[in-house]
């Protein structure tokens, strides 16, 4: 025992002395570097700690066991770190600040590098078509675009195309009034349950209009129907003729005759505002004709960009969200064996307010569908879909959480919860032992993490601090995203065929 002693305490005098000799000549930092190096271990033995339990970030040789070059999925570092597609398919969530660089580390790799597949992809300021859609298109992928912010540079979409029963002709009335009710208080609820029920039967009636009158079926002519709604003569002779049966005559009848004339303002007050834009004549283009076939997604390589600036997301919710529904709907309806899988990477998801999406997070695995979320906030998240909703997302919906730096401090507590404690047990020297827990990173710390840096929490795996990579510094991406993109659609007008009234009741 003696003799540990004092190699414990010539370790302390050498690596005393290394400290100072090494500020001066050097000369005996080496043979005293032994007496360091043979002591330290020793120390255990007179001050002992027991080995943390509990939580720890992976080391690199671990990361490399998940994060395989030459795994098929999600892109998660930027450079050549990936997950299964397996891993992918349960899908994954990206939070980051405006300018933490999610596009730049994340977004640009993904859609660069995944191939054999389809994709659709929110791009805010039209950056990511500009600089991916050449490589895509020399790639053999089909593009498409949806731009409601200049309908005339973009892909025609019919929402009615994909709405021919009553369960769909619901569905497109919700939309179109929650996406304009966002925010709103809860004394808000008659008022949409009247705009809805009206939307949703000028919906079916003009359905079975269209089967006698082509290119009628679209959104300005229902907006025309709901400007045309207390002509009363008209509107009641249409609705008798068109109406898919009785029960939808009965209803009309309810809604208009048997309220006062004050509510039914109310209830057409709310409709027209949530299908305001339609009656703008640039976005009646938009909604006219069909360009898009969602059935070959899972066929033919294809990547549909949804162009919308920032700040123009709110006025255009409603075309989002009837299409991401419709999309979800389309490509999760069945999977044959040769399939190509599909991966939606949703930038300012926090934006938008799609329907079952809970449903539609918790199912995709079982497509071969991968969706990326992005937000600024997991705030975001709760404001659109509530706490139940939130929570189904994040936990059974989510396999992959991706947090950049600049981290606000909501997700910032959040994500200190989810990386969990350290158990450190210490011995005193009488034998007994102190066991204290500390969270394996702060959230003060966790909001200063460096700008390449971000927290991976993949599984059941334990937490990763990676070095993401951006797309501007790597040669092979820097020249494929020069390859020139494809220009965008240059859509002529069409003349837009409207309801013809009759007036007689039959």
């Amino acid at each position: 025992m003696e003799i540990l002693i004092g190699l414990v305490l010539m370790g302390a005098v050498a690596a005393g002395a290394v400290s100072i000799m090494d500020k001066g000549t050097g000369i005996i930092s080496g043979p005293l570097r032994f007496f360091k190096l043979v002591s330290g271990p020793m120390a255990w033995l007179f001050f002992p700690h027991e080995k943390p339990k509990g939580a720890r970030f992976l080391k690199d040789d671990e990361i490399a066991e998940i994060l395989k070059p030459k795994n098929k999925g999600l892109l998660i570092d930027g450079k050549q770190g990936r997950i299964t597609p397996e891993v992918s398919y349960k899908n994954a969530i990206i939070i980051a600040q405006i300018g933490a660089g999610k596009t730049r580390r994340y977004v640009m790799p993904n859609i660069l590098t995944q191939d054999n597949c389809s994709f659709v992809i929110t791009d805010p300021a039209g950056e990511l078509y500009a600089n991916t859609a050449g490589d895509l298109a020399k790639r053999g992928y089909k593009i498409y675009v949806l731009n409601p912010s200049d309908p005339m540079q973009s892909n025609r979409y019919n929402p009615l195309k994909r709405a021919s029963s009553y369960t769909q002709f619901q569905e497109v009335a919700a939309v179109l009034v929650d996406s304009a009710a966002t925010g709103q208080t809860a004394d808000g609820g008659f008022w949409n349950n009247g705009a809805k029920e009206l939307i949703e039967l000028f919906i079916a009636c003009l359905y079975r209009y269209g089967k006698s009158h082509k290119f009628t079926y679209h959104l300005p002519n229902v907006y025309q129907l709901l400007q045309r709604l207390f002509d009363a003569d008209v509107m009641d002779t249409f609705v008798a003729q068109y109406a898919p049966d009785e029960s939808y005559v009965d209803r009309y009848a309810s809604l208009i005759s048997g309220q006062n004339e004050k509510t039914v303002q109310g209830y057409l007050s709310t409709a027209l505002n949530a299908m305001k834009s339609v009656g703008n004549p640039d976005m009646a283009q938009l909604f006219v004709n069909d360009d898009f076939r969602f059935s070959l997604l899972r066929k033919e390589k294809t990547a549909i960009f949804l162009i919308v600036p920032a700040d123009r997301i709110a006025p255009y919710s409603y075309v989002m969200n009837l299409f991401y529904s419709q999309l979800f709907t389309s490509v999760m309806r069945s999977l044959d064996p040769n399939d190509l899988p599909f991966y939606a990477i949703l930038d300012e998801f926090g934006h938008y307010n799609i329907p079952h999406f809970e449903t539609t997070m918790t199912t995709a695995r079982k497509y071969k569908v991968s969706i990326s979320l992005i937000l600024q906030s997991v705030h975001q998240l709760y404001k659109h879909y509530g706490e139940h909703g939130a929570k189904i997302i994040m936990g059974g919906g989510i396999a992959t959480r991706i947090f950049y730096s600049g981290m606000d401090l909501e997700t910032a507590s959040m994500v200190e919860k989810m990386l969990g404690k350290v158990q450190v047990v210490q011995k005193t020297r009488g034998g007994e032992k102190h066991v204290r827990e500390e969270n394996l990173m702060n959230a003060d710390r966790l909001m200063r993490i460096e700008d390449n840096q971000a927290i991976v929490l993949t599984g059941n795996k334990e937490p990763m601090m990676l070095t993401t990579h951006l797309v501007h510094d790597q040669r092979d991406f820097v020249r494929r995203m020069q390859v020139p993109h494809p220009p965008l659609p240059s859509k002529r007008p069409l003349k837009i065929q409207r309801v013809e009234f009759n007036s007689k009741k039959k």
